[in-house]
């Protein structure tokens, strides 16, 4: 199996920081990557490797802090963080634990939304149109969805004629009664 092969669906070892996007898949694909300036893989080559992901270290005190310092409500089983976040690149005795873009002011994707199991819009006015013929349905209709009536051309020829039809009974009985 090629070291490529080892990395096709998933991303392998992650960094535990929120946002962070730093995986061993990456960390691979730059090694078997080309590098322009020396003419060979990276892996060969004499350039930096972009990131180094370091396990969360046993001692109890120390895995403290770098829990604290993640601030994540759960953790993988294994706890990697890439170089990125430790001010000398690595851990070492006087900065122990990741200190440089945490993540905190990153916001988390909540999980799915809920389903709604309202009645569509588009299935509501249908039904309303299908149920009466009547003025007072299409006023209703009218008034009720405004602007954001979305109907075809007929449908819209058909919801002013009944309103028309509706202006002219209101304004005829307007007329019997000042007549009167």
């Amino acid at each position: 199996m090629a070291s490529n092969e080892k990395y096709r669906k998933g991303g392998g070892n992650s960094c535990a920081v929120n946002g962070c996007s730093n995986n061993r898949r990456k960390l691979n694909d730059w090694n078997v990557s080309f590098c322009e300036l020396h003419g060979q893989n990276h892996e060969d080559c004499s350039c930096l490797v972009p990131f180094k992901l370091h396990v969360m270290p046993a001692n109890e005190t120390k895995r403290f802090q770098w829990i604290k310092a993640l601030n994540r409500k759960t953790l993988p089983k294994q706890v990697f963080v890439c170089s990125n976040h430790f001010l000398d690149g690595a851990p070492t005795e006087q900065n122990p634990f990741p200190k440089l873009n945490l993540g905190y002011e990153c916001q988390t994707t909540p999980g799915r939304r809920k389903l709604s199991r309202q009645e569509p819009e588009s299935r509501k006015r249908k039904r309303l149109l299908e149920e009466s013929s009547s003025t007072e349905t299409c006023v209703t209709l009218v008034r009720l969805k405004g602007d954001r009536l979305v109907l075809n051309c007929f449908q819209k020829l058909f919801v002013i004629l009944m309103w028309l039809i509706h202006l002219r009974h209101q304004l005829e009985h307007n007329m019997s009664i000042l007549i009167i």
